[in-house]
């Protein structure tokens, strides 16, 4: 089999499931035929539960500032208020922006993000549909197929198995880098590194966590009598400094694994081309000179 080099990395974990030689011949026919049909699926639309969170995470870091910086004239406090719910805002306003994969790494990221949640409608949403068929999957480290990807609780199923194949049972997944590669200007190679832990806190978790809370901290405090302000801000300092030390300690385990996965565009958006973690038209990739035969405008 003619496949791709993981990258070195004597930290990273490179599971591959052990495929017959029959299984990879079918993915990769599976692979042409679900690249071509992709084109024409359209965009993905934007979430707009998204953009309702960044509007008022917006309002409220107006409102925050008008209370302490204009009725109180705490201008710093203010500023800090407002920087905390503004920054909650830049965040999810960015993620809808995002949302609809407008590039081969946000699909990655997003499928990941369904992947780790395990809910369907949103492993779903970034996989091209016609992958759902009756096709076996082989989760990672195993040499014996399981149940197709053609339903929400085989899905569930799926990742929970795989979860517990990278020893993180319960655990999360997150990007730490990706880098693309276009194979042909519709199908794309994303490759790069990921974190599973389980159970923990994530960077960017920590960070929009702690400048949302700021915010939050003295919105609330803002509601007390000025002589009591003080200490309001002081005790949710501690509250929050101590939920933090929690959170990082449930952080058991962080493994780190390498991911090849072939995007495909479908209209202005792009589409993971595969929903399990590996397949072999993501590491063997001989089907692409073929699929490029077949599609429209030859590539």
């Amino acid at each position: 089999m003619s496949s791709l080099s993981p990258s070195d990395s004597a930290s990273s974990l490179y599971l591959l499931p052990a495929w017959p030689q029959d299984y990879i011949t079918q993915a990769h026919a599976r692979a042409i035929v679900k690249a071509e049909k992709a084109y024409g699926e359209g965009p993905i639309p934007r979430d707009s539960r998204l953009l309702a969170k960044g509007a008022v995470s917006t309002l409220v870091a107006v409102v925050s500032f008008w209370v302490w910086a204009i009725e109180d004239n705490y201008v710093i406090l203010g500023l800090i208020s407002l920087a905390g719910f503004a920054g909650n805002a830049v965040f999810w306003i960015c993620r809808y922006a995002t949302s609809s994969n407008p590039n081969p790494e946000h699909a990655v990221r997003r499928w990941l993000e369904g992947a780790a949640s395990k809910r369907a409608e949103r492993l779903f949403a970034h996989v091209t549909a016609y992958d759902r068929d009756e096709l076996p999957r082989y989760t990672p480290a195993t040499n014996q197929p399981g149940p197709p990807l053609n339903s929400g609780d085989a899905a569930s199923s799926y990742w929970r198995l795989a979860l517990e194949r990278f020893g993180v049972v319960g655990g999360r997944l997150w990007p730490r880098t990706l880098s693309c590669k276009l194979l042909t200007p519709r199908i794309a190679l994303v490759e790069g590194e990921v974190f599973a832990h389980n159970p923990g806190l994530r960077p960017w978790k920590a960070v929009v966590g702690v400048i949302l809370a700021a915010g939050l901290n003295l919105l609330i405090a803002a509601q007390f009598p000025q002589e009591l302000r003080g200490v309001v801000v002081v005790v949710g300092s501690v509250a929050l400094v101590a939920s933090l030390w929690v959170l990082i300690q449930r952080k058991k385990r962080t493994v780190r694994l390498r991911l090849q996965k072939v995007v495909v565009r479908s209209g202005p958006a792009w589409r993971v081309l595969s929903g399990e973690w590996c397949g072999p038209e993501d590491h063997d990739l001989t089907w692409v000179r073929d699929a490029v035969q077949v599609s429209p405008g030859g590539g």
